[in-house]
């Protein structure tokens, strides 16, 4: 065979390695203390409570917060409406 058994080659090979001291420099970095993002605040049309501008339904009242559009032809429902003023369609109810 050309150049003798593959497993004592391996084994040479890394006997020849001389482990040498491991050295890790430290970048210093400044570090700033985590400070929560300011939330947005919103007034809920219904009750006049304030409310979180991220939440889709009033804690106080549980008025709907978001826009929600007709499921039937997409136009966009007031809040207090029960039928689309559009087509005419009962507002899809949310599964609970």
């Amino acid at each position: 065979m050309c150049g003798g058994n593959p497993i004592r080659n391996i084994f040479r090979a890394v006997e020849t390695i001389q482990p040498g001291p491991i050295v890790r420099e430290r970048i210093p970095q400044e570090r700033t203390p985590v400070q929560p993002l300011p939330q947005q605040q919103s007034v809920c049309p219904t009750c006049g409570a304030q409310v979180d501008a991220s939440f889709s339904w009033c804690p106080s009242c549980g008025a709907a917060l978001k826009p929600e559009s007709c499921a039937y032809c997409g136009q966009t429902l007031d809040p207090g409406d029960t039928v689309c003023s559009f087509c005419g369609a009962p507002r899809a109810r949310k599964p609970i």
